[in-house]
């Protein structure tokens, strides 16, 4: 009777723990929605997009996700995660201006004002996988900056954002194709629109 009791509680064990590895597994296979919501263990999750349809009407996203356990966690600082996943700078403030327009205000320490990635980009992102270094190498400048201007609209939840530089000042990039420079009155649009609309226009048109 003894011997029976004890081997039904080892086999009660073996179960118990066999669910919680299962569990365990389901945890780190589990992909999250778009958007922000609880996985098990009170968990929350928030997806972080990132663009690199470089002006093609076909997007090319890709999500990161952000864990947490409370929205604090989870909402912090978009900007610090981006930089960490790209391995550049993504340094702006954002904040509603008077008129309560949504102001993305990039400094001139950012990689996109200053037109190229940190010298240490690749050692920052060398954890992520080779895949994702060699994505990230922007060969060509004006990538990574509609890369950069795309990923933060695209994470903006208004429907409309501005881009200015510097205090407020016009965003103007100089060298970008095909249009280098955002009227602090006009809401971004995405690369795609700016490809698709400007042609072999000048840039004053």
């Amino acid at each position: 009777m003894k011997k029976t009791t004890i081997a039904l509680l080892i086999l009660c064990a073996v179960l118990i723990l066999t669910g919680c590895d299962e569990i365990t597994n389901s945890r780190e296979q589990w992909e999250d929605p778009v958007g922000e919501g609880p996985i098990g263990g009170g968990l929350l999750t928030r997806g972080i997009v990132f663009d690199f349809s470089y002006g093609s009407a076909e997007e090319e996203l890709e999500w990161y996700t952000m864990y947490g356990y409370s929205n604090d966690d989870i909402n912090d600082d978009t900007a610090e995660v981006m930089s960490s996943w790209a391995g550049l700078d993504f340094i702006y403030e954002m904040y509603e201006n008077d008129g309560g327009l949504l102001i993305i205000d990039w400094k001139s320490d950012s990689s996109l004002v200053l037109g190229y990635p940190p010298e240490d980009q690749q050692g920052r992102i060398k954890h992520m996988g080779e895949e994702h270094q060699e994505k990230l190498k922007f060969e060509d400048v004006d990538f990574m900056r509609w890369f950069m201007m795309d990923s933060v609209w695209r994470n903006i939840s208004s429907d409309e954002v501005y881009y200015t530089m510097d205090g407020g000042k016009e965003l103007k990039l100089d060298g970008l194709e095909p249009v280098n420079i955002f009227p602090s009155d006009m809401p971004y649009m995405g690369s795609a629109f700016y490809f698709a609309h400007t042609g072999n226009k000048g840039d004053d048109e």
